[in-house]
């Protein structure tokens, strides 16, 4: 063997004692100092080393796989962490990270499948209680209802004021109308929690409660606690500023009933809405109008009147007159005359007359 060739032998001997001479967290820095100099691929090879010298360590698994993600390798990075789970069954470390990758992906059986796991073998009481609100969640975006009540029960043994789990209850007790119960539990996870971003969906969930309750004096203070960020639409809607504007709206609409129907859920909130109150006594009104003179005019016009102008402008007053008083299969009809004459212009509602009168009968 030549010099150069026990050179050779020698390096390739030296070079692997190297690597078995760093410890696994100076080989995690070395990655960690790697990925931020963008050598990425680099790092993912230190970060192999690392795991191959201490394969417990979920933190190395984790790391991998969010350089694999760093470089939008989202296929890698969930070998990784499988890899990892099979490595370590018992750490829920690694379970997390998986299942957040599971769930940005909509893929909830697997998300919570890991969650489940966790829950299952988790001994810190801490992470065992939250891993339970993680399924909750899951569950009640899927609606397995009954699951999420079961397994946040589980949880509130361990620690009776969880926060996160006493609210997936009410949200399942809300969603399955269950508001007294979801009053109950949502009034303990409220506790001493003050008003903002991250205590809004609490105040929210509490406030529609009590809300669909009727229970609008209570409901209100709740929910100015919620009205902040993406809740403000939410809150908005179970105001009597709301109810009045949709009342108001169909009102102009001459969706008698639908507007009956907001305006009686304003004066529910509020008693001494005036505005509603003045446009129920309208309403009121309108539902006694006789159009029978009017019409015998129209009627008696169109016997006389032979111009198509003003034949169209007669069956248009007719349309709408028939319209206001509900008698939608004849305002249909005078509506359907109208639009046979030709005319320079269109009177704009009497389409939207018949269109409504139509679906009315």
């Amino acid at each position: 063997m030549t010099n150069r060739q026990q050179l050779w032998v020698l390096l390739c001997f030296l070079m692997p004692l190297k690597v078995w001479g760093q410890s696994p967290d100076q080989l995690a820095n070395g990655a960690m100092r790697l990925q931020q100099e963008g050598r990425h691929e680099e790092a993912l090879k230190e970060w192999d080393k690392a795991i191959l010298k201490d394969s417990k360590n979920y933190s190395f698994w984790i790391a991998k796989s969010q350089c694999c993600l760093v470089i939008k390798d989202t296929a890698k990075a969930i070998a990784v962490l499988q890899k990892g789970v099979q490595t370590n069954p018992q750490t829920s470390e690694i379970q997390w990270a998986l299942a957040g990758i599971w769930e940005k992906q909509q893929k909830w059986a697997a998300a919570l499948r890991l969650y489940q796991a966790a829950f299952t073998h988790e001994k810190d009481a801490g992470k065992k209680v939250l891993a339970a609100s993680r399924c909750a969640e899951i569950m009640v975006q899927t609606r397995q209802y009954a699951e999420a009540l079961r397994i946040t029960q589980e949880a509130l043994k361990i620690d009776s004021t969880h926060r996160e789990c006493l609210y997936w209850q009410g949200r399942v007790f809300n969603e399955t109308a269950q508001y007294d119960k979801s009053v109950q539990v949502l009034r303990k996870a409220t506790q001493k929690m003050l008003a903002g971003i991250n205590s809004a969906k609490f105040f929210y969930e509490l406030g529609y409660a009590l809300f669909q309750l009727e229970k609008f004096k209570d409901a209100t203070l709740e929910l100015r606690k919620a009205d902040v960020g993406t809740f403000k639409p939410r809150v908005l809607e179970m105001t009597s500023p709301y109810y009045f504007q949709l009342a108001d709206g169909y009102y102009k609409a001459h969706e008698y009933e639908k507007s009956q129907e907001a305006l009686a859920w304003v004066l529910k909130i509020d008693p001494t809405h005036r505005p509603a109150a003045l446009l129920k006594k309208e309403m009121e009104k309108s539902a006694f109008i006789d159009i029978t003179p009017e019409k015998e005019n129209v009627m008696e016009g169109l016997k006389i009147f032979t111009n198509p102008e003003r034949r169209a402008a007669l069956y248009a007053n007719l349309c709408r007159l028939e319209f206001i008083v509900k008698h939608y299969e004849d305002a249909a009809k005078s509506g359907v005359e109208y639009l046979k004459i030709k005319t320079q212009t269109v009177e704009a509602n009497v389409p939207y007359y018949v269109a409504l009168s139509m679906y009315k009968t």
